[in-house]
């Protein structure tokens, strides 16, 4: 069978990636595997470093850039058949096409396509409807990368999907932490992760913990608005002891993870998210990886993080500055306390590995096409309870 994946995520591209490189290691074993980019596409590379795999027997087919479609309200097929004609020549060479998307997916005219919706940005337009309602209808399986996601694809796609939740690497380092806050996030204007908020709150937690610190990361894209905003940013973190990087590579951001005692995250805050509920964080690789390092997470109540988040025992959820500062003061003078929800956050994280991304997705293509799993290797302990029971008895 000859399969094609393929991230066609506009937000948050790294989520699409983790998870089209993992799925594509897991499949290319048994299957002509191949992860579909454009030049603009994460490289082979820094998808093995992102995903933690090897892809060793994947094999990577790089396309033109998709055209724009402009709506033409006199003849709204015209400009919407070069994009169908795009689309027709990326699928049809598979027997199974899989595509991570946030907006509505491209045709898919593989016997077999897959679509896995991070969230759906789009309403479909009445002008396009019966055209973007063929191009649903030709993914026989329709997944989502979180319940948040499901609620909302219901609402506006009126289609309902099955949940698997995105694979999350992460490397622990036996290092010392140090008194220090991560916070995490896109520098856009469209998704606000509020950094300038955290900055104001860190000053004002500096007259309590005037030892800690605060370091700032996130992805920056050539959006004008993008770096206007944090130019912002970073003259605002100025004499404060708080560091701002745009862009670090994974080795840099798993090495400020394992440094920091707390994580912050502000983005979902919005008093009107019923009608703009893309402002909330569907699934944030970030957090789980903060968590996997041993950071307490402190979060709002909102969109996916609701879903990864124990208030009280992996972490806790605030909505107001106050009760951020709060909470984050109590963690930062009662280590055994850190100590535990560190260790619960960690625990956590583990239900994000990528083996059970796998194994749920092979699941529902089982269930779906009947393509079956391939042989897996029993677990350690079986082995070690078959050699014990083969043993001579004395």
């Amino acid at each position: 069978m000859k399969i094609g994946i393929f991230n066609s995520n506009i937000d948050n591209i790294a989520e699409g990636d983790a998870s089209a490189a993992v799925l594509a290691d897991s499949l290319a074993s048994e299957h002509q595997t191949e992860i579909i980019c454009v030049p603009r596409s994460t490289t082979a590379e820094q998808l093995r470093i992102l995903s933690g795999s090897s892809l060793q027997q994947v094999a990577f087919r790089t396309v033109a850039e998709p055209p724009q479609l402009t709506s033409d309200p006199n003849d709204p097929g015209r400009r919407y058949q070069a994009l169908r004609d795009w689309s027709d020549e990326l699928t049809r060479y598979y027997d199974l096409f899989v595509n991570f998307c946030d907006r509505v997916p491209i045709y898919c005219s593989a016997p077999r396509g897959v679509v896995v919706i991070r969230f759906p940005h789009d309403f479909i337009p009445s002008l396009y409807r019966a055209f973007w309602l063929e191009h649903l209808a030709s993914y026989q399986l329709m997944l989502s990368n979180s319940y948040y996601t499901q609620f909302w694809t219901r609402v506006f796609w009126e289609i309902d999907c099955p949940v698997v939740y995105p694979p999350v690497s992460y490397r622990t380092a036996m290092i010392a932490k140090e008194n220090l806050i991560v916070s995490a996030g896109p520098f856009e204007t469209a998704c606000p992760q509020k950094q300038l908020e955290l900055i104001s709150a860190f000053k004002q937690l500096k007259r309590q913990l005037p030892d800690w610190s605060l370091t700032i990361i996130g992805e920056l894209g050539g959006n004008p608005a993008s770096k206007t905003y944090f130019e912002a940013v970073c003259d605002a973190a100025k004499d404060s002891d708080v560091t701002v990087l745009a862009n670090p590579n994974v080795d840099e951001q798993f090495e400020i993870f394992n440094r920091g005692r707390l994580f912050w995250l502000a983005a979902g805050l919005d008093k009107e998210l019923q009608y703009q509920p893309e402002r909330a964080i569907p699934f944030s690789l970030h957090l789980i990886q903060a968590m996997a390092a041993g950071c307490v997470p402190l979060a709002p109540n909102a969109g996916g993080l609701s879903e990864v988040l124990r208030h009280g025992e992996n972490g806790f959820f605030w909505d107001t500055t106050t009760e951020l500062i709060e909470r984050s003061v109590l963690l930062a003078r009662d280590e055994n306390g850190r100590l535990g929800l560190a260790k619960a956050a960690r625990l956590r994280a583990l239900d994000f590995r990528p083996e059970r991304f796998t194994e749920s997705f092979r699941r529902h293509l089982k269930v779906t096409f009947g393509i079956r799993a391939g042989f897996r290797v029993a677990p350690l302990r079986l082995w070690k309870r078959l050699i014990a029971s083969t043993r001579p008895t004395p």
